[in-house]
């Protein structure tokens, strides 16, 4: 395994598979409920769906259509602690698969018109699942009270209504920045191909993180919100590398239950969530991380 922080902030893990007929790819960032208030709640989710509209030149029909010709999907998933986008290719669309990582990353033009469209999917997606989510919304605060953990992955129609498209890239400009990101590429890469992703992802321009004043004044370095929670920054690491290696190393999709500890832990492979980003299916939390940290993903 290859860990590795680039020259430009970046921290990347290259975890060739022997044997493996397939390339996992993933993109993390520390961010969701748990780092929101009140006022802000449910943007997370709105930046993932945002990505689906346009990434770079790409508008949404080619985005969808450039993985397709890959044979495969490029998903998003937004949980109260970390948001994922993740792609499971074949190892000869390596380099192709990447440039919409590269996309990811370095994207923040989009139009109020296609912001204005994407707030009504992500409201009506509110409203659909309210209903269902009646249940989880008592649990969380009855277990969480004021706790941040208790802000919904969703937000509200009125605070997605609020955002603007200023506020949401700066909001993308804070998350996606140094200390807050991890790219993990997992399964059929060789040494080559690991010294060619470095140069590729080394020369873009990643923000830094920003400081944050806690509440006595004391200035701490913190990636997000002046919040931080040992258990997730630790272990997200082993949550990406175990669960892409599971995924890279089989050669179908699979929804596994690990209904004894109590959580759900689904892998779930290419085609599973076609054109549907956000749409509430955990597809990756590792063993040993399912045993600490529930499943809150929608």
């Amino acid at each position: 395994m290859y860990e590795k922080r680039l020259n430009n902030g970046l921290k990347i893990v290259e975890y060739p598979i022997d044997n493996a007929q397939s390339i996992e790819i993933g993109l993390y960032i520390k961010a969701g409920a748990r780092y929101e208030n009140k006022g802000d709640n449910g943007i997370t989710h709105l930046l993932e769906h945002m990505h689906f509209r346009q990434l770079g030149n790409m508008k949404q029909k080619e985005i969808y259509e450039y993985a397709e010709k890959m044979g495969s999907t490029l998903r998003g998933t937004t949980y109260k602690e970390m948001l994922c986008f993740n792609i499971k290719v074949r190892p000869k669309y390596l380099k192709k698969s990447l440039n919409l990582f590269e996309k990811i990353i370095t994207t923040y033009e989009w139009t109020e018109e296609q912001l204005k469209s994407e707030k009504k999917v992500v409201i009506s997606e509110i409203r659909e699942k309210e209903d269902n989510n009646e249940n989880q919304k008592i649990i969380d605060r009855v277990i969480w009270n004021k706790h941040p953990l208790s802000n919904s992955i969703l937000g509200n129609a009125s605070n997605i209504k609020r955002i603007t498209l200023q506020k949401l890239v700066q909001y993308k400009k804070k998350i996606f920045c140094k200390d807050n990101m991890l790219l993990v590429i997992t399964g059929a890469i060789n040494e080559e191909e690991i010294i060619w992703i470095n140069k590729k992802f080394e020369a873009i321009a990643i923000n830094e993180c920003l400081q944050k004043i806690n509440k006595i004044g004391e200035k701490r370095e913190l990636s997000l919100y002046g919040l931080d929670h040992p258990t997730v920054v630790s272990l997200i690491p082993h949550t990406c590398i175990k669960s892409q290696a599971v995924i890279a190393g089989s050669g179908y999709a699979a929804g596994v239950r690990f209904q004894n500890l109590g959580y759900r832990n689904d892998l779930i492979g290419p085609g599973s969530q076609f054109g549907s980003p956000g749409d509430g299916i955990s597809w990756v939390q590792s063993m040993q991380v399912s045993k600490v940290i529930p499943d809150t993903s929608v």
